[in-house]
């Protein structure tokens, strides 16, 4: 359990899902752009880590 909790896979999907939850319930007045700039990155970096851990394992 200690493990996936230091996975910055899973921290970079919290802030993620934060970032969408303030924009949504605070109604923070962001642009798509603006929120796109954010969530892109992150979910680029998930799929990049989990691409890298897969070849290791293989």
């Amino acid at each position: 359990m200690k493990q996936k909790l230091a996975s910055r896979k899973l921290w970079a999907a919290i802030v993620t899902a934060v970032v969408m939850l303030v924009t949504a319930i605070w109604g923070v007045e962001l642009d798509t752009e603006q929120v796109l700039a954010v969530i892109i990155p992150i979910v680029a970096y998930i799929f990049g880590e989990a691409w890298v851990d897969a070849r290791k394992t293989s």
